[in-house]
């Protein structure tokens, strides 16, 4: 974020990306440093609960890029809204993540994929070959297994789409 490199774990459970509100020494070792990246959103603070740990969410916005990517990525705007975490979300859970829900309720915040062109998400941990996610703007899966996406949680007022 803003040439910040960040550590955070895919999530298929959020749809946001978010990093630490604090720059100790072991939240710079283990996912980096929060140095006031970005511009403020026009959000306005949350409350947001990760794994039962509750805390307050700053709502930025910046410039995005992934570390060691190969191909090339589009982002619908050159800026996009990100999550800043309270030290009571990391101290639970460690609150870095980053969201692969794209589709949500028009009353929370933008999900990180839905600022995207990307459409398909493919995630391979097979075998002995390298590990590896794939975002991309055309569907990967035609004719092979994958699990579909499903609206079942939303029809009793989950606010995201899970899959």
């Amino acid at each position: 974020i803003d040439s910040s490199l960040f550590r955070a774990v895919l999530d298929t459970g959020s749809p946001f990306l978010t990093i630490p509100g604090s720059c100790s020494e072991n939240t710079r070792t283990k996912t980096g440093c929060y140095n006031e990246q970005g511009i403020p959103s026009g959000f306005p603070p949350t409350v947001e609960e990760f794994a039962g740990f509750e805390g307050t969410v700053q709502w930025r916005k910046g410039f995005f890029s992934f570390y060691n990517a190969t191909g090339s990525m589009r982002i619908a705007s050159p800026e996009f809204v990100f999550g800043v975490v309270d030290d009571d979300i990391m101290s639970g859970t460690g609150g870095v993540y980053f969201g692969l829900i794209k589709k949500t309720d028009k009353f929370i915040r933008p999900s990180f994929l839905g600022q995207t062109d990307i459409s398909s998400i493919v995630i391979d941990l097979r075998g002995n070959r390298p590990k590896s996610l794939t975002l991309s703007t055309f569907p990967k899966l035609l004719n092979v297994d994958f699990i579909p996406i499903t609206n079942f949680l939303r029809k009793v007022g989950d606010p995201v789409q899970h899959f």
